[in-house]
């Protein structure tokens, strides 16, 4: 009896052993759901999915039978109205066509993100940037070296002429630049912008000079410089959308860089050497949807000299990434 009395004593022996191993590795769940944890670090919250019907021979042996219909609404009609169809969709209103031969000076990147610029107007973290550069944005972010990357939300657009306001809550801004037409005294202008080839946290300088007044009368064009400012630089180029332009002789913001003429069509419509040429909404637009928001701009003193309204202009402008 001991011969084969043995084996099963250790065989039982080994089994237990076994249990007590497996209930002593075995933690008290057996996974780690970490969905939560994901959703909470990317800040996606997925949608609930939706429970698919139960299938199988179960589910059509056990069918679910229909609640009884009460002595009073058995004699009510069971035919309901047809619900009435909803209206079609309206599509996204499209932003005006440029004038001929112009091109947007924001470039969307493959990857998903663009890169403009803006300037605040205000203490309290209110930017100006150009409409073209916030479109169809998911997420709008602000940068610069003088402020840490901050998420920015849009108050109001102009598509017409191409403005935006953003507001970044919170905020202290860095600085702030006034608004205003060009002076007479309009000759350099100061542009700022965040080229391909700029710093990440540093706006690329440039100088320009006012040219509305290189148009003829004959010209079907808006030449007034208090909406529309035409000025001539070699340098704007791409990511300099919603970019200030400072008239040095009075300090303020005469108009913001919008897009740049391509010399082989708009010399023919125009008439006027295009070379350099770029063009941009002016202080009306601006101070109309300043307006219309409720944002009183920051009050800034006049007359401050080149020096100061240089280092104004570089604290108060800031790199605008969209997010699509």
């Amino acid at each position: 009896m001991r011969n084969w009395a043995a084996p099963m004593i250790g065989s039982a022996l080994g089994l237990s052993l076994a249990a007590v191993a497996a209930v002593a590795v075995l933690p008290e769940r057996p996974y780690l759901d970490i969905v939560p944890l994901v959703q909470r670090m990317t800040g996606v919250r997925s949608a609930a999915a939706p429970v698919a019907p139960p299938t199988g021979r179960t589910a059509a042996a056990m069918p679910v039978p229909a609640p009884p219909v009460p002595p009073a609404l058995a004699a009510v009609p069971r035919s309901m109205p047809a619900p009435r169809p909803a209206p079609p969709p309206r599509p996204p209103s499209a932003a005006p066509d440029p004038p001929a031969g112009i091109e947007g000076l924001l470039r969307p990147r493959p990857a998903g993100w663009s890169n403009g610029t803006g300037f605040f107007v205000t203490s309290r973290g209110t930017l100006l940037t150009a409409e073209h550069v916030v479109r169809g944005c998911r997420g709008v972010r602000v940068m610069s070296g003088h402020m840490r990357p901050e998420n920015a939300r849009v108050l109001a657009t102009d598509a017409q002429n191409d403005v935006a306001v953003l507001e970044v809550p919170g905020l202290v801004s860095p600085a702030w630049l006034p608004v205003a037409p060009p002076s007479r005294r309009a000759s350099r202008l100061l542009v700022l912008g965040f080229p391909a080839g700029s710093l990440p946290d540093t706006p690329n300088e440039t100088w320009a000079r006012l040219s509305n007044d290189a148009f003829e009368a004959r010209v079907p064009i808006d030449a007034d410089p208090a909406r529309l400012v035409w000025f001539r630089s070699r340098d704007v180029t791409f990511g300099y959308s919603g970019g200030p332009v400072v008239d040095m002789a009075s300090g303020r913001v005469v108009a913001m860089s919008r897009a740049v003429f391509d010399p082989r069509r708009a010399a023919e419509v125009y008439g006027v050497s295009t070379d350099g040429l770029a063009i941009g909404p002016g202080a009306a637009p601006m101070l109309a949807l300043l307006s219309q928001s409720a944002v009183r701009e920051g009050v800034v003193p006049a007359g401050m000299g080149v020096e100061a309204t240089l280092e104004l202009t570089r604290r108060a402008t800031v790199r605008v990434v969209c997010t699509r």
